[in-house]
């Protein structure tokens, strides 16, 4: 049987449980060369036969299990990270294949062979009956030396037959002598191979000269783009402002035209609307408080009114007094026959208190004379504003007209139009 191996394997750790003197113990090997050291008794020799019972299953029986237990156990940890569990002993007798800890099998039933799946993973395969190249007995002699002259034939022949490994070594220095051969031709390939990378290395420092170009032209081309970037945003801006330009030469042309169909005196004009401006707002105030004038005047004749009345009935009763005592006076000799003398009467009459309200009447009198002449002026006063507020309403329209034939508002300093004229009219 033979098994193929894609690497060396070698053994990583071996743990021992009841196998022959040894009860239980655990070995860390090296990939390399391990020795054991110690006293006779001390377990190297079992060691090795635990190994090689747990590989090969060799020896046969269980006269190896420690005296006094039931079972025996080795696990063989491979540079593969497989594990090789083998037990036996106590009514079990079976190999356990692992792979990083997980079960991939168990396997009874084999015999005094081994399980095909543990073969496989240790790839230790016998040459010749039981001689193997990776274990041999204490002792022992070098390889095949200890064999008798017949199992040493055995083995080499089982080693793929003698003359095939005549032909093998035939091969091989054939292969050796093509392979001088290749040499020498690889040697001159290699002097011309040499040459052309000396020739690469020149071309491949010109190359990386011109990357290097390249990249300061590269990043020159990437100024100008923005620099164009930055021009075409300009040039935007630039037609956005001519844009704006020709709509302001628009606006200049016709302010240009108003301002040349502008009559020379238009300045004067313009003084003078200020003027009547100022005076109309002038007669405004005039015109409020002479409202307010004739709100007051209103008041007071109304009052002098109840007051005439009131007087009027004083002056009927002194009247009638007057008339009374004008007609005892003028009677008095009449009287005087009677009984109790009317002149005494008439002389005891108190007349002072009558004649001081005839004085405040006639006071009241003079007053409401002065008022009505008040009222007059104010007539007249009214007139007088009425004929002004006519006079300023003509300047007003004439003002109008002219800024009409102006064609430019002294205030806003646009075109006239309708609103300029209606304000003026307004204010008129």
């Amino acid at each position: 049987m033979s098994v193929a191996l894609e690497e060396d394997i070698w053994i990583k750790e071996a743990e021992i449980v009841n196998f022959q003197s040894i009860k239980h113990i655990v070995i860390k090997l090296v990939n390399g060369t391990n020795a054991f050291v110690g006293e006779s008794e001390s377990g190297k020799s079992a060691t090795i036969r635990a190994i090689r019972w747990c590989l090969i299953n060799k020896p046969n029986g269980d006269y190896f299990i420690t005296t006094g237990q039931k079972e025996a156990m080795v696990r063989v940890t491979l540079s593969n990270d497989k594990i090789i569990e083998r037990r036996k002993g106590g009514g079990v007798n079976f190999y356990r294949l692992f792979y990083k800890d997980e079960l991939l099998g168990e396997y009874t039933g084999f015999g005094t062979t081994v399980p095909p799946e543990i073969v496989e993973a240790h790839g230790i395969v016998p040459i010749g009956g039981d001689v193997y190249f990776q274990f041999s007995q204490q002792l022992e002699s070098a390889f095949l030396l200890s064999l008798r002259p017949s199992k040493r034939a055995e083995v080499l022949g089982n080693l793929d037959e003698l003359e095939r490994i005549d032909s093998a070594i035939s091969g091989i220095n054939e292969d050796i002598r093509n392979h001088v051969k290749s040499q020498k031709e690889m040697k001159k390939e290699n002097k011309t191979i040499n040459k052309e990378i000396t020739k690469l290395k020149g071309e491949t420092e010109r190359i990386r000269s011109k990357i290097e170009t390249l990249k300061v032209l590269k990043e020159g081309l990437q100024t100008k783009i923005n620099l164009h970037h930055h021009l075409a945003q300009q040039i935007e801006r630039l037609k956005e402002i001519q844009v704006l330009m020709k709509e302001i030469d628009e606006k200049l042309f016709k302010a240009n035209r108003v301002a040349e169909a502008w009559p020379s005196d238009l300045e004067k004009k313009v003084a003078l609307a200020k003027t009547v401006i100022r005076h109309t707002n002038r007669l405004r105030e005039i015109q409020d408080e002479l409202n307010s004038f004739s709100n007051i005047k209103k008041e007071k004749l109304e009052r002098l009114d109840e007051l005439t009345l009131l007087i009027d009935k004083q002056i009927d009763k002194y009247t009638t007094v007057n008339k009374a005592v004008t007609a005892l006076k003028a009677n008095e000799k009449a009287l005087e026959e009677i009984e109790k003398s009317p002149a005494r009467h008439a002389a005891a009459l108190d007349l002072q208190p009558l004649e001081k309200d005839i004085a405040k009447y006639k006071l009241l009198f003079n007053h409401i004379n002065r008022i009505r002449e008040i009222d007059k002026s104010l007539e007249k006063s009214d007139d007088i504003a009425k004929e002004a507020k006519g006079n300023l309403e003509k300047v007003l329209y004439k003002c109008a007209e002219v800024l009409k034939d102006a064609k430019l508002c002294p205030t806003c300093g646009q075109g006239t139009h309708d609103v300029c004229t209606d304000t003026v009219k307004n204010i008129i």
